[in-house]
């Protein structure tokens, strides 16, 4: 009978964890490039990659089978860098957003699915540090519905 609760047991878990997918905490930045990418948009992912961790700092993050979301904080010209280096790279489809997060310690959000590496760098339009104009090259490439939130800056 034991061994028949066992079977039974791990045959759930294995239905479980398949049907509700894999998820949890991240400790360090998750962001995923295809591995079929030029060397020179290799180099420039790497080094966009390189500034996140050396220039910004890594607050919290999670993901949901491919889907990955990372919270970071930093300076408004480091942000900006940040994007600048990530469209650069051409090893991933970024798009920019700005949402009033409602709080100050967040500089941005960088949610990704891993399948498709379509990027979208969310950036806190609420902080009372970061203006627009901090973010002048990337507003020109907003649509009707790209920003969101506090636009009085």
């Amino acid at each position: 009978m034991r061994r028949q609760a066992c079977l039974l047991l791990t045959i759930f878990l294995g239905l479980s964890s398949t049907a509700l997918g894999l998820g949890g905490t991240l400790l360090h930045p998750l962001i995923g490039y295809p591995s079929d990418i030029d060397p020179a948009s290799m180099q420039q992912a790497d080094d966009a990659l390189r500034f996140m961790k050396e220039k910004l700092t890594f607050l919290d993050g999670h993901f949901v089978n491919q889907f990955a979301y990372n919270r970071f904080g930093g300076s408004a010209p480091d942000t900006s860098q940040f994007v600048t280096l990530l469209k650069e790279a051409e090893a991933w489809n970024v798009r920019v957003a700005f949402r009033d997060f409602g709080e100050q310690d967040s500089a941005f959000s960088l949610t990704q699915v891993m399948t498709t590496h379509e990027v979208v760098v969310t950036i806190n339009s609420g902080r009372d540090d970061f203006r627009l104009k901090d973010f002048q090259p990337h507003l020109s490439q907003l649509g009707a519905t790209g920003a969101t939130g506090a636009a009085s800056k």
